[in-house]
């Protein structure tokens, strides 16, 4: 029984095998969030925001069979997918939102790195195929397009020399000559959270990929919280708790602005004005002219595209901003998967 109106349930979950703990039951792996992340997936009616450093899985799905033999198989993006593509049977909206850094830790062109975007640009093109399809199934394609079920971010900043309060230093390295001269930088996404309809949250360590969500490697941890007085079920679906007011602050600094389409993120109506201004700031800051984006926002389309036939190419000329490194990632024939998976 739930006796305030603020009152929280809250879950612990783990990533943990039985060489890092001593397990209550004979069961030698503890995955449960990724099961959790897959249970709220499922349970999904409106819409799901997520934030996190890496994006990368179901390579068993993975267009033309490239996932074969790649040990990647944590089923979140495909479970992603099959909830939009139940909306579009459906002919129901349902939007997916997803925040990541433009390209991971490290120097973009670094075989790592370049390696991890590749795994990243095969999850996102089988996710959006597969969006594609159904559409097409449904005979869709003339008033839907996938970017109204399906979105992915990034963040940027750019500030002119007036608006800088950097300081110049006495031997700076190419990188910061590149910098002064384009005044624009990445914002790193280090974040690990998932937002359902506003009626739950998930947060913790864990990425979204294998080395997070196997059970049997990396170590991490995360709750599930939710509010009993703001749920689905007792808001008729539109829930107005603690959860909703985060995930409106987050908007509201992501984009330096609130709009009455963020109370319904599910609509093609949110999903193509948010599209629009997310575009429009990567214009901005991947332009020749340099501008302060403060005003703007720091949320920028993810530098890919979605072609008329369902297929994703990187923007601009497949490379990232001062760099020569492709947006959709390289593989490495030196570096083990299991490094970068």
């Amino acid at each position: 029984e739930v006796d305030f109106w603020d009152s929280w349930s809250v879950q612990l979950f783990r990533s943990i095998d039985n060489f890092s703990a001593v397990m209550e039951n004979i069961e030698p792996i503890d995955k449960s969030i990724q099961m959790a992340y897959l249970h709220h997936i499922r349970r999904a009616k409106r819409f799901i925001f997520i934030e996190n450093q890496y994006f990368l899985g179901s390579a068993q799905g993975w267009e033309n069979e490239e996932g074969e033999g790649i040990d990647c198989k944590n089923l979140i993006p495909l479970e992603l997918t099959m909830k939009i593509i139940e909306h579009i049977k459906q002919r129901k909206p349902f939007t997916v939102y997803v925040v990541l850094p433009m390209y991971p830790e490290g120097i973009p062109d670094d075989g790592a790195v370049q390696e991890i975007l590749g795994w990243q640009y095969k999850t996102i093109q089988m996710m959006y195929a597969r969006i594609y399809r159904a559409l097409e199934e449904e005979d869709l394609l003339e008033e839907s397009k996938p970017e109204d079920y399906l979105l992915f971010f990034c963040m940027g900043q750019r500030e002119t020399e007036d608006g800088s309060q950097a300081e110049e230093s006495d031997c700076p390295s190419p990188n910061e000559i590149a910098l002064k001269e384009s005044r624009r930088f990445a914002i790193y996404v280090h974040s690990k959270m998932m937002i359902v309809d506003d009626d739950y949250i998930i947060v913790g360590s864990a990425n979204i990929n294998e080395r997070s969500m196997n059970g049997e490697r990396d170590t991490e941890i995360a709750i599930g919280a939710y509010q009993p007085y703001f749920t689905n079920e007792t808001c008729s679906n539109q829930p107005r708790g603690d959860i909703h007011g985060f995930r409106m602050g987050l908007w509201s600094s992501h984009l330096r602005r609130t709009l009455p389409c963020f109370l319904e993120p599910e609509s093609a109506e949110c999903a193509r004005t948010i599209n629009e201004i997310a575009s429009e700031n990567w214009r901005l800051f991947a332009g020749d002219e340099v501008v302060e984006m403060e005003e703007h926002g720091h949320l920028l389309k993810y530098p890919l595209a979605i072609t008329s036939n369902g297929k994703v190419v990187g923007l601009p000329n497949n490379v990232i901003p001062d760099t020569e490194a492709p947006v959709t990632g390289t593989e490495s024939a030196l570096i083990p998967n299991i490094l970068t998976l």
